[in-house]
């Protein structure tokens, strides 16, 4: 049930980052970049119990997600994993006597054994002491080694990092009461849950076994933790990465990148790791420090910048969006809203995208002995689709089209246009049968290259 639980927190989370990216039209590329970073998360929750996929169509997202064979969109895997965390409530017991019974085994069995037995010997060891010891009102107090589901509060107030006066004990029965009430040494029954002066329990424990709250407590139930002090750790490492990044080399050679660092610390930590935020700042200030580029490809330049990684600065990614975004600081102009925006911004910075922008092309037959012309007859002879590079459309050589009649060209997105009528008819577009159609290949990247 607790994968089901996180799965279904991670999916609502997923469904939340959807909705957010529908609504924050105003920086569509900061939406796509939370939007991949849900999917990825719920991907590591669910593992191999669902499908989740995220394809780019333009300048938006498409989710789906394959439940037992089913394709769905968000809803439907939310609806679905809900239903399925109500119908394991009923049997939850058992499977978890069965994890314990048949999966925890080995090194884990150990450690619990082992835990265990040194709570087992720390309770007959205090009551050796205790059969020495008699309350004011001359009872003898023993101990019983019990589990709770739950840490006491006592381990809770210790754990905080603050100063601790006093601390809330329970629920108890009534012969925990009056047990409570010998060893305190008070004259009434307490509540089911006292609140008891830590002083008094550190007197009456050290009078009782000669040990400490604290040191009972841990061997109970683990170590004392310090919340404080792991959240002024946690301050100052968010502080030591936003100084970092405001004095890095790149940043001061190019003063107009501080307002790039400011929006990178209000936009917050990649995944709430302040090591993973430095991880891709740090990429991000590499790249920035090799730009602009000599009209490299774009997966040319990351492999080269970025020690291979030739899809780490795929549209899309984190430090993709990053570097952008800073891009667009350095050149003074609005973030990129679209795969054209991006596509010129790196264009700018002197990175290439030619060859990964393609666009499919069916029964175009331009007169001419350049490339274009070339491969766009051929494949429209033998009535198969040709895949153009936008380096070649930019390049495209000598071609001229007929004048008369004007050729229509279609551009469409969806290749179930295309391939059907090069299938049926792929002969007949080259003598009028029907207008060739152009389709841009699926993606971010791409968009029509040729006429509408």
């Amino acid at each position: 049930m607790r994968h089901a639980l996180e799965a279904l927190a991670s999916t609502g989370a997923l469904q939340t980052a959807v909705l957010e990216a529908i609504a924050d039209r105003l920086d569509l590329g900061d939406a796509a970049t939370r939007l991949s970073e849900a999917v990825h998360e719920a991907r590591q929750r669910l593992g191999a119990r669902a499908d989740l996929d995220l394809e780019p169509d333009e300048d938006i997202q498409l989710f789906t997600a394959t439940l037992d064979g089913v394709r769905v969109g968000a809803t439907g895997l939310l609806t679905a994993l809900t239903q399925e965390r109500d119908r394991s409530r009923d049997d939850i017991t058992a499977a978890e006597r069965r994890l314990f019974d048949q999966i925890l085994t080995g090194d884990i069995r150990r450690h619990l054994t082992a835990r265990i037995r040194q709570a087992g010997e720390l309770v007959d060891r205090m009551n050796g002491h205790l059969e020495r010891v008699r309350t004011a009102s001359r009872v003898a107090v023993q101990l019983v080694w019990d589990v709770r589901p739950d840490l006491p509060d006592v381990h809770s107030r210790l754990s905080s990092g603050r100063p601790v006066t006093r601390v809330r004990l329970g629920p108890l029965d009534d012969a925990q009461r009056e047990a409570l009430a010998d060893l305190l040494g008070l004259d009434r029954l307490p509540d089911s849950r006292p609140f008891v002066p830590l002083a008094r329990l550190e007197e009456a424990v050290g009078e009782l076994s000669g040990s400490t709250v604290r040191a009972i407590v841990t061997e109970l139930f683990g170590p004392v933790g310090d919340r404080a002090a792991d959240r002024r750790r946690q301050e100052d490492e968010r502080a030591g990465l936003w100084t970092w990044l405001a004095d890095h080399e790149t940043v001061r050679a190019q003063p107009v990148f501080a307002d790039w660092a400011a929006s990178c610390r209000a936009t917050g930590l990649v995944g709430g790791s302040p090591v993973r935020t430095r991880a891709v700042l740090t990429d991000a200030l590499e790249v920035l420090a090799e730009l602009p580029a000599q009209a490299e490809p774009l997966p040319v330049f990351a492999a080269r910048v970025l020690n291979g990684h030739s899809h780490a600065l795929d549209d899309g990614t984190t430090l993709s969006t990053l570097v952008l975004r800073a891009l667009s600081t350095l050149y003074g102009i609005a973030s990129p809203q679209s795969a054209a925006d991006r596509r010129a911004l790196w264009t700018r910075a002197g990175v290439a995208d030619d060859l990964s922008a393609t666009v499919l092309v069916g029964g175009l037959r331009p007169a001419g002995d350049g490339p274009l012309a070339r491969v766009a007859r051929v494949c429209a002879e033998v009535g198969q689709a040709a895949s153009l590079t936008l380096a070649q459309l930019r390049s495209p050589g000598r071609f001229t089209l007929a004048a008369d009649p004007a050729p229509v060209v279609h551009a469409v997105k969806n290749p179930g246009i295309l391939s059907p009528s090069l299938a049926h008819d792929g002969s007949r577009l080259s003598h009028g049968g029907r207008p060739p159609p152009a389709r841009p290949a699926g993606g971010a990247h791409h968009r029509s290259a040729l006429g509408r």
